[in-house]
């Protein structure tokens, strides 16, 4: 038939492994739960907004998507932290490449940063298929995916950033016909109550 300590250690190796995801699973929702407190410092949006794109530029040829980048480069200086600010970047980009993965042609991102009143923005649009209005009041919830290995906490922690920065983060409809994201941060650093 079968070798019984064969099939023990199969089995074996098989809770190992599973307890081993389970552990990492859990471990991202604890880190969620409390993320660090960002660390800012006077610097340029397009600091990180270039890192981000620096760090995606593999996945977006791979998958054949065009971007365009309008980055304002007379942009003042504002308080954020570099790191966190990159880390929103370069999800809200790969959300963007995942989100038009089943198309074949027409696929591009852009990404703009200007100055709007008292306010730094990002933007970043992409041409897919978009958010549906029935979603966009959800798609910020935590553990809310529409993805079938999704966990649901990229885009409500990114939400977190950036209201840590005293900023918002709203979803909308794109002008090339998907979605986009826009980040507005403070030009003045602002003083969260204890």
């Amino acid at each position: 038939m079968f070798d019984v300590p064969e099939k023990i250690d199969q089995i074996l190796a098989q809770l190992k492994s599973a307890s081993r995801k389970i552990e990492s699973v859990i471990k991202r929702v604890m880190d969620f739960s409390k993320p660090g407190k960002p660390k800012f410092i006077l610097t340029d949006v397009n600091k990180p907004v270039e890192a981000a794109i620096d760090l995606s530029s593999a996945a977006l040829r791979k998958n054949r998507i065009h971007l365009e980048k309008q980055l304002n480069q007379d942009l003042p200086a504002c308080y954020l932290d570099p790191g966190l600010i990159e880390e929103v970047i370069l999800n809200l980009i790969n959300n963007a490449v995942e989100a038009m993965s089943h198309m074949t042609t027409g696929k591009s991102i852009k990404i703009a940063t200007y100055k709007q009143k008292n306010l730094i923005r990002v933007s970043i649009s992409d041409s897919g298929p978009g958010i549906s209005d029935a979603l966009r009041d959800k798609i910020f919830d935590p553990y809310f995916t529409t993805k079938s290995s999704g966990t649901g906490i990229g885009l409500n922690l990114c939400q977190r950033v950036i209201i840590d920065h005293g900023g918002t983060l709203n979803a909308g409809g794109s002008d090339c016909g998907g979605a986009e994201f826009t980040i507005e941060i403070p030009l003045k650093k602002r003083v969260r109550a204890k």
